[in-house]
């Protein structure tokens, strides 16, 4: 059982002591739910930890407070380089899946903590100082407390995708090189034209 005890020391009106005055609360069910909080804690670290997925938590600035290994891995910068910055590498230049410019207001992150609404499998491609791309598939969940209707936070989950883009580039090139081929308006298209000319036979 845990109790909370406080003691008071009651004077008469010259100032001497009297008697004590003793309160003592019952706080077992709130220290077991704390304890019960911190285990969670750990285990949800633990399996973050673990994760290929690179994960980010943002604050309510969403300057990055913390992430995973994976993110490090994905990313290329550690959590010392990137902590208390809004981006992973202000150089980086951030487009759409089209090529077209991202602006910050609307990346995942930054969204999801003005709107207060999840953003999902949002494809990101960022081209690096060294002119290297990093194709990501992005998602943004606000954190909020028990009542609060304004995000305290945002969690961002992100996953690298260079095979899956690389893969569909060569189908998409593929399929415009052999779709005149292979798809011909009719048969006749596929038959090459003999063109002959008329000879009349002699009487």
């Amino acid at each position: 059982i845990w109790v909370n005890r406080t003691v008071s020391l009651v004077h008469d009106a010259s100032g001497n002591p009297l008697y004590f005055i003793r309160i003592i609360e019952d706080i077992t069910e709130r220290k077991e739910a704390e304890q019960a909080l911190r285990d969670s804690e750990v285990r949800y670290r633990s399996v973050i930890a673990v994760m290929a997925e690179g994960v980010f938590l943002h604050d309510k600035g969403g300057k990055i407070v913390t992430c995973n290994a994976s993110a490090e891995r994905i990313i290329g910068r550690s959590l010392d380089e990137m902590r208390g910055k809004l981006y992973f590498d202000p150089g980086w230049h951030v487009m759409r899946e089209d090529g077209s410019p991202f602006p910050d207001a609307e990346r995942p992150a930054n969204t999801a903590l003005r709107s207060g609404q999840p953003q999902s499998n949002v494809l990101m491609k960022m081209r690096k100082s060294d002119g290297s791309v990093l194709w990501l598939a992005t998602n943004a969940q606000p954190l909020f407390e028990a009542a609060g209707p304004v995000p305290i936070g945002v969690v961002s989950p992100l996953t690298d995708i260079p095979h899956r883009k690389r893969a569909a580039s060569r189908h998409s090139v593929g399929h415009r090189r052999t779709r005149p081929v292979a798809a011909p308006r009719t048969h006749r298209h596929c038959v090459p034209t003999v063109v002959t000319d008329h000879v009349p036979h002699p009487p």
